[in-house]
């Protein structure tokens, strides 16, 4: 195998363990975010059978990676098959409490999302360093 060839072999190698880390990682963050949208509408109690759905996407390169979805019915699967990858590279979509109208008010749905996103922002660099 001449010089070049094992060169690209190793650059090839490198980009899947860096974009395996990455997937690690983002898996990471959304389970998280999750958590918290689960947290703030289980008020202490845990009836996932009652809510609405929730979970997320994982993207590379425009193909789903992975998709995750919790509860009753299959709006967050929906909206994460229906979703169209803008970017090259990875990006991920969180769904964090799609629920029927008449279960719970606006503002607590506001509060499930503005909540998710400051501690997905805040959990980021838990799990992404600069490098």
């Amino acid at each position: 195998m001449s010089n070049k060839a094992n060169i690209n072999k190793g650059i090839k190698l490198t980009s899947n363990v860096i974009n395996d880390v990455i997937k690690i990682g983002l898996v990471s963050l959304c389970d998280d975010a999750v958590k918290v949208a689960l947290a703030i509408h289980d008020d202490g109690e845990n009836h996932l059978a009652n809510k609405g759905s929730y979970g997320y996407g994982i993207f590379h390169d425009g193909k789903l990676l992975k998709r995750r979805t919790w509860g009753r019915d299959s709006s967050a699967k929906d909206t994460i098959s229906s979703f169209e990858p803008r970017n090259k590279g990875f990006e991920a979509v969180i769904v964090a409490g799609m629920n029927p109208v008449f279960l719970f008010n606006v503002e607590h749905e506001v509060d499930i999302l503005v909540n998710t996103i400051s501690v997905t922002r805040a959990n980021f660099y838990k799990y992404f360093k600069k490098v």
